[in-house]
């Protein structure tokens, strides 16, 4: 019997407004754990675009994108 395919779930695809991002991020929260708390701060910024982010929190592109989607170390 053939196997179905699947496609792997994006969140960041389902992120469209602040409301939802407050959202996400609060179960996030919630958990206390760091890994999912930083995952799902990696997430959002997918959703956003890490430039959008940078712009609105004055912090750079790169560090945004170096800390938080490839996972980089404690700031």
């Amino acid at each position: 019997m053939p196997k179905d395919a699947t496609t792997p779930f994006d969140p960041a695809a389902y992120i469209r407004t602040d409301e939802e991002a407050a959202l996400y991020f609060d179960d996030a929260l919630q958990s206390g754990d760091p890994s999912v708390i930083a995952a799902a701060l990696g997430t959002i910024v997918r959703a956003r675009g890490a430039s959008e982010v940078a712009k609105a929190s004055e912090v750079s592109r790169s560090a945004i994108y170096n800390r938080l989607l490839e996972g980089g170390g404690e700031a």
